[in-house]
């Protein structure tokens, strides 16, 4: 699902608001969110995610690799990312 918009309409705080019960509902075992106040490029975005579901070791592989990583991982783990 993607929220967008002009800002100011309160799409942070309608993520929160969702994330905060989606983690009291123990629906996911782990979730990250990353904020994006400035452009990110891919690999970028991909290495922020796999800092915050702690896999520091992960985020100097090239993309291609850390995404295959992140997939296997991510593939045994109900993840929310945000």
């Amino acid at each position: 699902m993607v929220v967008g918009g002009p800002g100011g309409l309160g799409k942070t705080t309608l993520a929160h608001a969702a994330l905060r019960r989606v983690a009291e509902s123990d629906a996911f075992a782990d979730l990250a969110w990353v904020g994006l106040e400035e452009p990110a490029t891919y690999p970028a975005l991909l290495s922020r995610f796999a800092r915050d579901l702690g896999y520091p070791h992960l985020a100097g592989e090239s993309a291609t690799d850390l995404e295959r990583s992140l997939r296997a991982l991510l593939s045994a783990t109900r993840t929310a990312l945000v």
